[in-house]
């Protein structure tokens, strides 16, 4: 735990020059692939009842990928296997493919309910249900007419 603590500032300072390069340039900052850190791209959407997370990880071991609820903080971390497990035999002339670990923090609401958290993983991309708390979810106030 204290190691995961030791890196939260430094995942928030990523988080935010992240949103300003998608602000500035109209995407997230991208470094060299190859093998090493990466980061996936993720959407985040709200809707009446959840906090939805969409991550792009084509090519990764859904075993391969952790995923918590701590505080108001998401982490998703995991690995894409190098280059070599991936092409046994074969010389890589061209990749643009990242590979290695990645880890993303995310700071969410605090209405979000983490006892309910669901994730699921189809076509490499990995989705989180992040569900609301009830009190947080809008209601419909009925008109009583006389």
């Amino acid at each position: 735990m204290a190691d995961l603590m030791s890196w939260r500032p430094f995942a928030a300072l990523e988080s935010e020059m992240d949103r300003l390069m998608r602000r500035a340039f109209g995407r997230p900052a991208v470094f060299a692939a190859g093998e090493g850190f990466w980061h996936p791209p993720v959407d985040i959407h709200l809707t009446d009842d959840a906090v939805i997370a969409r991550f792009d990880l084509p090519g990764v071991d859904p075993k391969k990928v952790e995923i918590s609820v701590e505080g108001n903080v998401l982490t998703v971390r995991g690995k894409r296997s190098p280059c070599a497990e991936v092409v046994k035999d074969e010389q890589c002339w061209y990749n643009e493919t990242a590979r290695g670990d990645f880890h993303r923090v995310i700071d969410l609401p605090e209405y979000v309910d983490r006892n309910k958290v669901s994730a699921g993983y189809k076509n490499g991309v990995l989705t989180i249900t992040l569900p609301k708390q009830e009190e947080a979810k809008p209601k419909l106030i009925e008109i009583k007419a006389e």
